[in-house]
């Protein structure tokens, strides 16, 4: 019984050494992504008469490219801090984190026949969370809802009520 528990010991520490390469292996590219966004970002600034009527679009693929870029590094560090003890609470926007959603999802739902509305009741309403936990949550069931969805036509609808002491997300 020793013999087992130590080999499952020795495999889940070999586990863990190898999440931490990988966790590393991500961020390393994920680095040069941004920081090529940036750069981007910057030159089409330099040259907006080219882009004309594009530009705004062009400006709001590469925020949604930046913004997924950024939730993927803080995926990594929360998967690299697993276990030990972080406060990542902090106050979220709920309406500003349901609009970045539906803009990383939108396309998903399109490829699926589908699209994604979207509805705002009682303004804007902050939550005290873990951002990076909240958005992945959401994405996860909208990305579910999406996946469920018929062949052709079918909608997502995500509705958002904001109260004075709470928030309903369906």
């Amino acid at each position: 019984r020793l013999v087992d528990e130590l080999a499952t010991k020795e495999h889940m520490a070999s586990l863990g050494q190898a999440s931490q390469e990988l966790m590393h292996d991500l961020r390393s590219p994920l680095t040069v992504v941004l920081g090529f966004v940036q750069i981007l970002t910057d030159d089409l600034c330099k040259s907006k008469e080219g882009l004309g009527e594009q530009m705004q679009a062009t400006f709001e693929y590469i925020d949604v490219i930046e913004k997924g870029v950024k939730r993927c590094r803080d995926l990594i560090e929360m998967w690299q801090n697993m276990g030990k003890h972080t406060d990542n609470i902090q106050p979220v926007l709920i309406s500003t984190m349901l609009r970045d959603v539906v803009k990383a999802t939108e396309h998903f739902a399109i490829e699926h026949g589908g699209q994604i509305d979207l509805c705002i009741n009682g303004g804007d309403s902050v939550v005290w969370g873990d951002s990076t936990q909240l958005y992945r949550t959401v994405q996860n069931v909208v990305n579910n809802a999406i996946d469920a969805l018929p062949e052709a036509d079918g909608v997502v609808h995500i509705a958002c009520d904001c109260f004075e002491e709470e928030v309903i997300i369906r």
